[in-house]
């Protein structure tokens, strides 16, 4: 609970220095949360509707010491995701990013791979992304509840959804590699 109450109080005064919420509301607002609420305190002010999306990006934003994304409508892109299993991006709450002209938040590098989180400052996150990419890792900040939508509208979009000429390929032969296991007679008599 120490370390809940630590972000609360935190992200609390941010959000008072940044006039989001008033000096005189703080104390009550926190007291509702810990009687009452079963969700994390950033997504209670946005469920309760006390502060806005974009203000609690920014006092995220403050908070870690990292650019905020929001990641509402972003379209991921399908090789940068595959990398990662689905579970894990749930548990730590993160998506990798393959950022556009639109998102230029970083210069383009190949060897760097943006990453959403939800805690940045999460002790075993770049452990757990480094098990799967050895790229560097460059972070965002972004809230739980979008990474977690983006990523499992991602994992269960269904296949004729697929958007780049790539993606199709890569089903294709994806396809093709299962049909020859599943039949492997049947091709060569096909030749």
């Amino acid at each position: 609970m120490k370390k809940q109450e630590t972000f609360v109080e935190s992200l609390t005064k941010i959000l008072q220095k940044q006039n989001a919420i008033k000096q005189e509301d703080a104390q009550s607002l926190k007291k509702i949360f810990y009687d009452r609420s079963d969700l994390t305190f950033d997504e209670f002010l946005l469920e309760e509707g006390l502060i806005s999306r974009s203000q609690l990006l920014n006092a995220l934003s403050e908070l870690y010491q990292v650019p905020a994304f929001d990641a509402t409508g972003y379209f991921f892109e399908y090789h940068t995701l595959h990398e990662f299993p689905k579970d894990v991006m749930l548990r730590y709450l993160f998506i990798p990013v393959k950022l556009d002209e639109n998102h230029n938040l970083f210069e383009p590098d190949e060897d760097i791979l943006p990453v959403i989180a939800n805690n940045p400052n999460d002790p075993d996150l770049l452990e757990e992304i480094g098990k799967y990419v050895s790229y560097d890792i460059t972070f965002m900040v972004g809230l739980a509840r979008d990474i977690s939508d983006a990523v499992k509208e991602f994992y269960d979009r269904s296949p004729t959804e697929l958007h780049t000429d790539d993606d199709v390929n890569e089903l294709v032969e994806e396809t093709e590699e299962i049909d020859e296991l599943l039949h492997p007679h049947t091709r060569k008599d096909e030749e």
